[in-house]
């Protein structure tokens, strides 16, 4: 969508639409988002949206395993952790059309990246282990919002987050039976980013080794899911 000056009001339109989209992906975690940003770029539309086309197309390298073809850069989301692991640079250097491309993150802070040095023909191609960081995202991005609607002025950098889901893992293969799910280790990761680090704690030990004290566990009954007990 072009604006200019011959439109006025576009601009603003689009800002409220962001701002809407980012409640709803609040509430989830992982809301489609129409908006994805704003580009400043003198180049010609057609051109530019050729770019990011060639941009979109997901390469990957021959050791990666993945059956996706399409790289969602237009969603803020994807091009925030796209940021994170790859750095700002192999994108925009893979966009010479673009000067600037500015999102509403989900900290409501106006993030941008820009253009920097000599642009390069060459394709992005994502390595295997980045690629395990993006797909990442489908508990990334849950735990994210929820942090941030929990206690808005928590920091929320992708790093803390990876770690904290990283110290989630590491105790469901202690705590198998009560980690069954994605959301068991998705809340993990929050109470590790909210309270610190919790897998010595005593009672909560107590808690993943017998469940709930005010409901105990009857003789051969399936333990309760973590995330039924927090």
């Amino acid at each position: 969508v072009e604006c200019s000056m011959v439109r006025p009001g576009v601009l603003e339109e689009t800002v409220r639409l962001a701002v809407q989209e980012r409640g709803r992906a609040l509430a989830t975690g992982l809301a489609p988002c129409c908006i994805g940003g704003w580009l400043q770029s003198t180049s010609a539309p057609d051109e530019l949206c050729a770019t990011l086309s060639r941009l979109s197309q997901l390469r990957t390298s021959p050791s990666t395993l993945a059956a996706a073809r399409y790289l969602r850069i237009a969603d803020r989301r994807v091009l925030g952790l796209l940021c994170h692991v790859l750095g700002p640079e192999q994108i925009m250097t893979r966009l010479p059309g673009l000067d600037r491309w500015l999102w509403l993150d989900d900290a409501a802070g106006l993030r941008a990246i820009e253009r920097s040095g000599v642009g390069t023909t060459e394709p992005l191609v994502i390595d295997r282990a980045a690629w395990q960081r993006l797909a990442n995202g489908s508990d990334l991005h849950p735990v994210r919002a929820r942090l941030i609607g929990l206690k808005p002025d928590a920091a929320s950098q992708f790093d803390r987050i990876e770690a904290a889901l990283e110290a989630g893992r590491a105790v469901a293969t202690r705590w198998p039976a009560r980690f069954t799910t994605a959301r068991d280790v998705q809340d993990w990761a929050l109470l590790t980013l909210l309270f610190g680090d919790l897998k010595e704690h005593p009672e909560v030990i107590r808690i993943l080794a017998h469940g709930d004290p005010e409901c105990p566990e009857l003789p051969g009954e399936p333990p309760e899911p973590f995330h039924f007990l927090v």
